[in-house]
């Protein structure tokens, strides 16, 4: 499984809507399909009118979604706090 960032638009009202969105699925395809239906469900919007500009692979420490980062949480390793964190925080 990879992270994918997908970028795309669909019509909400009389504007179209911008969105960007980060998942993990095995293929473009699949992230594609994920997408799709994630995007029909939420916002009732045909899978036809939604326009995906970009499907790219990222490295899921530059994601903030929660989906990726609970996926890859034993993969990549938590931010160590240096003596100048911990000392700061007990002040």
């Amino acid at each position: 499984m990879q992270a994918y960032r997908v970028v795309g638009r669909f019509p909400n009202g009389r504007v179209n809507q911008q969105f960007t969105s980060d998942i993990v699925a095995d293929s473009e395809d699949d992230a594609r399909h994920r997408v799709l239906s994630s995007m029909g469900s939420r916002h009732r919007v045909s899978r036809r009118f939604i326009k995906i500009e970009s499907i790219s692979e990222i490295d899921p420490t530059d994601s903030a979604a929660a989906a990726v980062i609970a996926h890859f949480r034993k993969e990549v390793p938590p931010p160590v706090a240096t003596t100048a964190d911990a000392s700061s925080e007990e002040e």
